[in-house]
């Protein structure tokens, strides 16, 4: 009788143990997945790009008095508004600036200047979780190639642009990449070291 309640006591014990640990493994993975879903929570990513150009030495005012953009918007299929400005130059080829981690699209400004010096129009974009983008989570491409998708649609459809280009800048915009119909994609960063150096559209 003895063994049997310690045997009833022992395997009560180590389910309530296994239990417990379940729970607390599911709880533990969800708030990591929160707070990775929402890394950029509480920061400002525009100010984050505004401060990594100075860093660049670049001159971001002088960029907003010289080129001065229109605020455009263009919806997912998820239903999601992606944020972005378009720069014209009147050009039929067009080039989709998509910045990296914890900036916004004013980190594009540099790169958009060359483009629209050589003169292609330029739309830079909000990524997911940053600037404007009314999605506060970051799905690293799972939800941003929507978004892209979204534009390049917004670029080929509304302002009528034969070429599409699309330029992902430094190091998260790639995963956005796949499929979304462009003539041309080009990587800066360590995207091209997690299989994406040799997408094609």
């Amino acid at each position: 009788m003895k063994k049997n309640r310690l045997k009833k006591g022992i395997i009560i014990t180590v389910s309530a143990l296994l239990v417990l640990a379940a729970v607390g493994s599911f709880a533990f993975g969800g708030f990591i997945a929160d707070k990775i879903l929402h890394q950029n929570e509480g920061k400002n990513t525009h100010d984050n790009s505004i401060k990594q150009m100075e860093l660049w030495d670049y001159d971001y005012k002088a960029f907003e008095d010289t080129y001065k953009g229109t605020e455009i918007t263009a919806t997912a299929e998820d239903g999601n508004t992606a944020p972005a400005t378009y720069y014209s130059t009147d050009s039929d080829k067009i080039v989709i600036l998509v910045h990296g981690a914890g900036g916004d699209r004013a980190c594009a400004a540099p790169l958009a200047e060359g483009y629209l010096k050589r003169g292609y129009d330029v739309i830079a974009i909000d990524q997911r979780g940053c600037g404007k983008n009314a999605d506060d989570r970051v799905t690293f491409g799972i939800n941003e190639q929507l978004d892209v998708r979204a534009i390049v649609e917004y670029a080929r459809e509304t302002l009528g642009k034969k070429t599409v280009y699309v330029l992902f800048n430094r190091d998260w915009g790639g995963e956005d990449a796949e499929d979304n119909g462009v003539a041309v994609l080009i990587e800066d960063g360590e995207v091209t070291e997690v299989g994406y150096k040799d997408i094609a559209f």
